[in-house]
């Protein structure tokens, strides 16, 4: 089908505006002095920003101006000014409420990342106030076929969900009738179907416009999937993987329940480093690809009754870099779980066994964060990382 420009042009100037909306620093930020590191990286690389600061700086001492994305619902804006004001009590489902400010912070790809809109689509049996929440936008000209008006010009995606507890967010901004919030339900179901209905081609603009936005809030609910994933972890207590004692302390029991999914000899050793490690035996190799790009491997355990069963996965990278705390590694592993469900990972970097000091896993959404102890990032290679989720 063929394009007229207009039409390429008005996806263009709705593309560059959704990246502006979620990854320009607001103006408190934009014009901070000193410059720090993380806006000095977005300055170099951001198309906008340098011409916005000096604008703005120019300003200083006059009223200021309206700047950036004029959102319907203020999507741009952290502050509570259009926020509901019978909002006060419990959010139900159906309310679209906007995500924390405090959420906000630099990012990957040298991007502030602004608290977005989100739509509570289910509650979860614990811990206790947290839901599933599906991102919002309101760039009419980017909706793809599975996504959901739920007010004049503004869309849930169904295909883009996290967990979040009530804490997470400032305050509601509406809410949705029950059967925009069935229909918003019955997507989320099928999320994968969002990705067949927009796959995108060389020869058409708009499918290739489509698949860059859905890359892009799959990008912003990642990030803000991980800022919450502490505050979720913390109302969890027993391990799933304490069921993995006896194995540890019994070699030929190990050797029993695991050597029928791993290479294991006479002297290898009962403990979740092996689990981590070990080569998969022949008939798996072909499933267990080497990590690839964005792409991860990663090993499903399930214990069950019968013993343990294993599964080679994947996950998607969204995150590695190094901060002031160490080395983030994060993602999202493709797979269901149970909400006992646990992450577990080692890096062997030149000889050196670097365990996690914090390994968080949402299992409804399957998005996992890994802090490791700093270390020469160079040395970090991805093939040399290993993840397991132990789940029941």
């Amino acid at each position: 089908m063929a394009h007229c420009p207009d039409d390429v042009i008005t996806l263009r100037l709705a593309w560059q505006e959704a990246l502006r909306v979620r990854g320009c620093p607001p103006e408190d930020v934009l014009c901070g002095e000193p410059v720090p590191e993380n806006l000095r990286s977005h300055l170099n690389s951001c198309p906008w920003c340098e011409d916005d600061r000096e604008d703005l700086k120019a300003l200083i001492g006059h009223e200021s101006r309206g700047a950036g994305h004029e959102s319907r619902l203020g999507t741009r804006d952290p502050r509570p000014a259009t926020c509901d004001s019978g909002a006060s009590g419990q959010a139900e489902l159906g309310d679209v409420v906007r995500l924390a400010h405090s959420l906000s912070d630099w990012g990957p790809k040298n991007r502030f990342y602004n608290p977005p809109l989100v739509i509570l689509v289910e509650a979860l049996q614990e811990p206790a106030g947290a839901f599933r929440v599906a991102l919002v936008h309101d760039f009419p000209d980017l909706a793809g076929p599975w996504d959901v008006q739920v007010a004049p010009g503004v869309f849930a995606e169904p295909w883009n969900t996290f967990a979040c507890l009530s804490s997470h967010w400032d305050c509601r901004v509406l809410r949705v009738s029950a059967s925009v919030l069935d229909e918003v339900r019955r997507r989320a179901q099928n999320p994968s179907q969002a990705f067949s209905a927009e796959k995108a081609s060389a020869l058409d603009p708009r499918g290739a416009f489509l698949s860059a936005f859905r890359r892009l809030e799959m990008e912003v609910a990642a990030f803000f999937a991980q800022r919450v994933l502490q505050d979720l972890m913390d109302h969890y207590e027993t391990p799933v993987s304490a069921a993995l004692s006896p194995f540890f302390k019994d070699p030929e029991a190990f050797r029993t329940a695991f050597g029928a999914w791993l290479q294991l000899d006479i002297q290898a050793d009962p403990s979740l480093k092996t689990i981590l490690t070990a080569p998969w035996v022949e008939a798996f190799l072909p499933m267990a690809a080497a990590p690839q790009g964005k792409i991860l491997s990663v090993r499903i355990v399930r214990l069950q009754e019968s013993g343990p069963v294993l599964e080679p996965v994947t996950a998607e990278l969204t995150i590695c870099e190094a901060t002031a705390r160490g080395v983030i590694v994060g993602g999202k592993v493709l797979k269901n779980f149970s909400e006992a469900a646990e992450m577990h990972a080692v890096w062997l970097v030149s000889g050196r066994e670097i365990w996690p000091e914090e390994a968080m896993l949402d299992t409804p959404t399957g998005y996992f964060r890994l802090l490791f102890p700093r270390f020469p990032r160079h040395l970090a290679l991805l093939q040399n990382l290993y993840l397991a989720v132990i789940d029941r």
